[in-house]
């Protein structure tokens, strides 16, 4: 059942949630934000459980056949005229359309483990601070079959305010793992089934991407934007690759050597 709000005054209590920047509350109590027409579709589509929705009436309308049959449930749209939505910070990102939703109950890697196809593929990031990256390579791995992703508590959560936008909703796809220990993890992996680790690393003594076997069951694993990956980190690695560059830079943002790992990963596999 859906229930409509109009709204004329940006201070309705309903709607302070829309006006969260940092999103840090929002994250502990295990709710999260989407904006924007493609973001907004991707949750009306997901299993994820919507608890409101701010948006325009024209949007409203637009949408009004798959927020009927989301709303089956039950949640709260409220209705703003265009000059009441500008007032909210990045309009020009959300488009005068907005959703909030609680994030998917956490899984442990073990419960995560029984989603995996045969073999499987994983990625892991240590460290990924920026939630524009995050973004990008939960995008990235939806593209090219990754089973789980695994984010080490040094990372952001994939489900920040900016990595769900610049994810396009791959996120709501995609099954994420909360890890405290990363390196314990991966052993963890290894032990379990013998997963091969593969650590992208940039330094040119490292093994050349083109020479790397990514068949079988695989963790590839992305370090911090500046610092790369930790020592303990690599130590559990059973191979550290670099993407070979003929230019004069040596290593790539870390969502788009992400890119470029996968991508050779799936055409490999």
């Amino acid at each position: 059942m859906i229930s409509i709000t109009p709204i004329n005054d940006l201070n309705e209590p309903g709607i302070s949630i829309y006006r969260s920047l940092k999103g840090k509350a929002l994250e502990r109590n295990g709710i999260f934000i989407a904006e924007g027409e493609k973001v907004v579709r991707a949750l009306l589509k997901s299993k994820l459980r919507i608890i409101s929705a701010l948006m325009t009436e024209k949007w409203y309308e637009k949408l009004r056949s798959e927020i009927e049959k989301k709303a089956k449930k039950g949640f709260q749209v409220y209705i703003a005229g265009q000059k009441e939505m500008e007032k909210i910070v990045g309009f020009h990102l959300h488009q005068g359309i907005m959703a909030t939703a609680e994030t998917p109950p956490k899984l442990s890697l073990k419960q995560a483990s029984k989603l995996w196809n045969s073999p499987h593929l994983l990625l892991a990031v240590n460290g990924i601070k920026d939630p524009e990256n995050a973004g990008l390579i939960v995008r990235n791995s939806l593209a090219f079959g990754v089973d789980t992703l695994i984010v080490d508590k040094n990372s952001c959560d994939p489900y920040l305010r900016r990595a769900v936008r610049v994810s396009i909703g791959a996120i709501f796809k995609l099954p994420v793992v909360y890890i405290d220990r990363l390196p314990e993890a991966l052993n963890w992996l290894k032990q379990k089934f013998k997963t091969r680790i593969i650590a992208a690393a940039p330094d040119p003594a490292n093994q050349s991407l083109n020479k790397t076997d990514f068949l079988g069951d695989v963790c590839l694993v992305f370090g911090n934007e500046e610092r790369g990956l930790s020592e303990e980190v690599v130590k559990t690695a059973d191979s550290l690759v670099r993407i070979p560059m003929p230019g004069d830079l040596d290593s790539l943002n870390v969502s788009c050597a992400s890119a470029v790992f996968l991508h050779h990963a799936a055409a490999k596999r």
